[in-house]
């Protein structure tokens, strides 16, 4: 009998395909445009996930997949995106309020965990406890908002009494689940030997039936450039179009 990890044709979409899968996107600065693509070619091959998890820049387009959001829709929202729908600069505990940010994902977003079309966990950095803890009730646009700030870019946001910041602190890649889960994590890793770094330590904690899609040297995207968005998310839905046809073996793949 093939093991978890390699199913008799070896392949990762037929891993994939031969029972429900969690959907786990990691945090990199402004990588919500590759997990679109990452998204959009997973989807066009009928691999559509059972769960989503995500941290940072993962929690927005986990959050946008779980609403219900195709990843074509999401594209086009990504893609007609200017740096003045979330750029609001005020007094507090970072740069940007958060406010446009959290405005535009009120148009596209449902309102509640307990509105999602499939279970979502949102990683989240609690700063009074200091340490990453995963949401799934209760308001969800607070919670992917809370996700994304970046600490000193934007101002940490309060849910109930609780202070949170960026999920990608110290939780990378946007999920942790029992040996049991099986997850495919989309890994888009830091640049020079922080990304190197990143994996080892990843890797480590991994199951069994845990799997990370690792992309490196994407291009790079930043407040002042978002048209290089739209090759971020073009060389990363080609990339996994062709890693879902090669071997599933070991628990890290390279994209």
């Amino acid at each position: 009998m093939a093991s978890p990890r390699t199913p008799k044709t070896g392949l990762l979409r037929d891993w994939l395909s031969e029972a429900p899968f969690t959907l786990a996107l990691s945090s990199s600065f402004f990588g919500f445009y590759a997990h679109c693509g990452i998204a959009a070619a997973l989807f066009e091959a009928g691999l559509v996930p059972a769960k989503v998890t995500g941290a940072s820049a993962g929690a927005l387009v986990a959050g946008a997949l779980a609403s219900g959001l195709s990843p074509a829709e999401m594209a086009e929202i990504c893609f007609a995106l200017a740096k003045e729908d979330f750029w609001d600069p005020g007094l507090g505990l970072g740069y940007l309020k958060g406010k446009k940010f959290a405005a535009l994902l009120e148009r596209h977003f449902v309102k509640d965990f307990s509105q999602t079309k499939i279970p979502l966990e949102v990683a989240v950095f609690d700063v009074l406890k200091a340490r990453t803890v995963f949401l799934k009730s209760g308001p969800l646009i607070p919670a992917v908002v809370a996700s994304c700030a970046v600490p000193m870019l934007f101002h940490p946001v309060r849910i109930g009494n609780r202070l949170y910041l960026d999920g990608g602190i110290f939780e990378k890649p946007g999920f942790r689940a029992p040996a049991a889960e099986r997850v495919l994590c989309a890994f888009l890793t830091s640049q020079g030997w922080a990304g190197a770094y990143e994996v080892k330590t990843t890797s480590a904690r991994f199951k069994a039936n845990h799997k990370a899609l690792r992309f490196d040297h994407l291009p790079s995207v930043r407040p002042h450039d978002l048209a290089s968005g739209a090759k971020a998310f073009d060389a990363a839905y080609s990339r996994t179009r062709a890693a879902l046809n090669q071997p599933s073996r070991g628990g890290v793949l390279a994209a």
